[in-house]
C-alpha cells in the first residue's frame, strides 16, 4: 500500500509576545487549530525560553500525495488566518521508499 507523509515546519515571530506565558497561550492555540480537523498534528519545537519566536511542526498521512499537498497547504492558511507572521516555511511530502533502506 502506498502512503505519504507531509511534514510541515514553520518559524513563527511572536512580536505581540510579551512573556513566556503569553507565548504559550498563542502556540496552545495555534496547535490546537492545526491539529483540529486537519487530519494531522501539530507541535512546539525548537528551544522555547524566547518569548517573540516560535518553531511549529506539523504532520500528515495520506494515500494520495495530492491531499498531503493541500492538508499542508492548508496548514499554512490556517496559521496566516491567525494574524501570526510566519518567517519560514518548510514542507516535506516523503512516500515509504524515500526514508526506508532497501534490505
Amino acid at each position: 500500500m502506498k502512503f505519504f507523509v507531509g511534514i510541515g515546519r514553520y518559524r513563527l515571530d511572536l512580536r505581540n509576545c510579551m512573556s513566556l506565558k503569553d507565548k504559550r497561550r498563542v502556540i496552545k492555540s495555534l496547535v490546537d487549530r492545526l491539529g483540529r480537523g486537519n487530519l494531522g498534528c501539530a507541535s512546539e519545537i525548537g528551544p522555547g525560553e524566547y518569548p517573540k519566536s516560535g518553531d511549529l511542526a506539523y504532520v500528515c498521512l495520506s494515500s494520495s500525495h495530492q491531499v498531503v499537498d493541500r492538508m499542508l497547504s492548508k496548514s499554512v492558511e490556517m496559521l496566516e488566518g491567525t494574524g501570526v507572521d510566519i518567517l519560514e516555511i518548510q514542507h516535506w511530502i516523503l512516500s515509504p521508499e524515500d526514508i526506508m533502506e532497501t534490505r
